[in-house]
């Protein structure tokens, strides 16, 4: 799919299985972050910094970036990781640089009337939200809502 989509770039946020699946498939998955290296990015889903942050030494991020360039397997959530040992040169590229170079030097300003129409959205199937997400949203919101009166 990417060597047919060359402008296609994509995001990973390795969890558990991804680390179990890269470790057990160790060759070829190198191979594949080294061959698409411009185009990973790291992203996440993950809502709950309360447990791993990942400025932390233990955090997802730390996770991520032992596993790219570390040479040494070590245990993450019962998986016996394999890192890949990849050059800085590459780690860098996926866990921040690829991303730098979408985002810019600059901070875009925030259009802040998108945002509330987004929170507007989210309101309107709030009920379907989880009790952490709820008051994820709530925090969310009256800061953005304080944001646009100040």
């Amino acid at each position: 799919f990417l060597d047919a989509h060359p402008s296609v770039c994509f995001d990973i946020t390795p969890g558990t299985e991804m680390y179990e699946n890269f470790s057990n498939n160790w060759e070829a998955s190198r191979e594949f972050f080294m061959k698409y290296a411009d185009r990973i990015y790291l992203g996440t889903d993950v809502n709950d910094f309360g447990q791993e942050n990942y400025a932390n030494h233990c955090g997802l991020y730390h996770t991520t970036r032992e596993f790219m360039r570390g040479t040494e397997g070590f245990t993450w959530r019962n998986v016996e990781c394999k890192p890949f040992g990849l050059s800085a040169d590459i780690a860098d590229k996926i866990t921040w640089q690829n991303f730098m170079k979408v985002l810019g030097d600059d901070p875009k300003p925030v259009n802040y009337e998108k945002v509330l129409e987004e929170l507007d959205a989210i309101e309107a199937v709030k009920n379907t939200l989880c009790e952490k997400d709820l008051a994820e949203y709530a925090r969310v919101n009256a800061y953005f809502r304080n944001k646009v009166t100040e």
